[in-house]
């Protein structure tokens, strides 16, 4: 189910579908359509008779709000209300909402403590303004425009699509479940990265350059040895690599801070480790998160009424590096039998003979390949492990019960 709608049950404030009234004219009011071609869109809709009453659960309606809520069982868990979309255009969504508000009122109940037209505000500040002007009435203006990222509502990350884990004796974890956050309003940005690995002390030998007479030179030899011309020379490698960044927008607080805590637990968590398991269809070792950048904006259209309902929205941009160079083989197999990979792994040069040069026909040389400080595959690599789906999981406390979840004390900046 959606985020809970914080005017349910009251008509003097709710805003439901019925009160939507469409603006019409000869030429549409509300501006008309723009669509560009590398695929972008934008569109307007202009509403009348938006009850004033009516306005924070109007701008609501359009544009969507988000809950951390309690799961009942001593976790938390997401709940979303998606803005609408466009309809005649259902690739644009709502993403702005302007209002003027027109009529002035002088029926005002009692509760309102009328003194003209002005109506006196309970303050919630010291800078709270007493008293403001009361309307019957408000005229609105819906732009619609292309997110850069999907909108699943909650089924749509749960089921069948929620990231599932079953208990693994290798780490002592239990089994466990939690909505695939990453699915939804996240944008992915790949970036492909090229570095040189560059290693001094060896030798290469002139494989052409043969069957000349004299005085042309013959760099394949044979030297007096009998042996192909060799010099010393680095041997380098082109190691490809892929930056990823996936950007995730409008987290409330208590997704990403445990209460009274003021640095994100699940990104300390997995910051500077790889991939435990196979995620974004990328297997376990080739994923490293790097880090992460956040920001946050105050919720301007937060209900005050609702408990779980944060101050603060977060946008989280988390960084990754993709690296799963060639691997080689064991047992004399003739495809690549090595399973662990990734950043955990090692080049290894190959054997070389007593000039310095690579043996011929070695094809475990240049390759890469698992390692540890004892030399034991059931050791761990250098960097650790860690389940990097959980970067999109919501924090609990310590105790396992999740006493207030949505705890407005957090950082001014990371």
């Amino acid at each position: 189910m959606p985020a809970t709608n914080p005017f349910t049950g009251d008509p003097d404030r709710d805003f439901t579908d019925s009160d939507w009234k469409q603006a019409v004219a000869d030429v549409d009011p509300g501006g008309g359509d723009n669509f560009s071609s590398d695929g972008g869109g934008e569109s307007t809709l202009a509403g009348v008779k938006v009850p004033f009453n009516k306005l924070q659960a109007f701008h609501r309606y359009w544009l969507g709000y988000q809950q951390c809520v309690a799961d009942g069982v001593g976790g938390v868990v997401l709940k979303r209300t998606l803005p609408k979309t466009h309809p005649l255009w259902p690739e644009l969504t709502a993403d702005y909402v302007h209002t003027v508000a027109y009529k002035p009122d002088a029926n005002v109940s009692q509760e309102s403590a009328l003194l003209g037209l002005k109506r006196k505000v309970t303050p919630a500040l010291s800078t709270t303004v007493p008293y403001f002007a009361g309307y019957k009435s408000a005229r609105a203006t819906i732009g619609f425009k292309d997110l850069p990222y999907e909108l699943l509502d909650d089924s749509g990350v749960s089921g069948v699509n929620q990231w599932q884990r079953d208990g693994d004796t290798k780490y002592g974890t239990p089994s466990y479940s939690f909505p695939a956050e990453w699915l939804r309003f996240t944008e992915i940005d790949p970036a492909p990265r090229i570095e040189i690995l560059s290693l001094d002390g060896f030798t290469l030998c002139y494989a052409d350059g043969k069957g000349n007479s004299s005085p042309t030179t013959n760099p394949a030899g044979p030297n007096t040895q009998g042996q192909p011309n060799s010099t010393p020379a680095p041997v380098g490698q082109l190691l490809v690599k892929a930056d990823l960044a996936l950007t995730t927008s409008k987290l409330p607080q208590g997704f990403l801070f445990k209460s009274g805590e003021v640095l994100p637990r699940n990104i300390l968590a997995a910051l500077g480790k790889v991939n435990r398991y196979t995620l974004f269809n990328k297997v376990p070792g080739t994923l490293l998160f790097c880090g992460v950048e956040l920001s946050r904006r105050r919720f301007s259209l937060r209900a005050s009424s609702v408990i779980n309902e944060s101050k603060y929205l977060w946008k989280a941009r988390y960084l990754f590096s993709f690296f799963d160079p060639p691997t080689g083989f064991n047992n004399d197999e003739t495809t690549s039998t090595t399973q662990l990979r990734g950043h955990n792994n090692l080049f290894w040069i190959g054997a070389r003979n007593d000039a310095g040069a690579l043996s011929s026909g070695d094809k475990n040389s240049m390759k890469w390949f698992f390692a540890t400080a004892s030399g034991n595959p059931n050791d761990p690599g250098l960097i650790p492990t860690f389940d990097l789906a959980q970067l999109w999981k919501p924090v609990t406390d310590d105790a396992g019960t999740t006493v207030n979840p949505c705890y407005d004390v957090g950082p001014t900046s990371i």
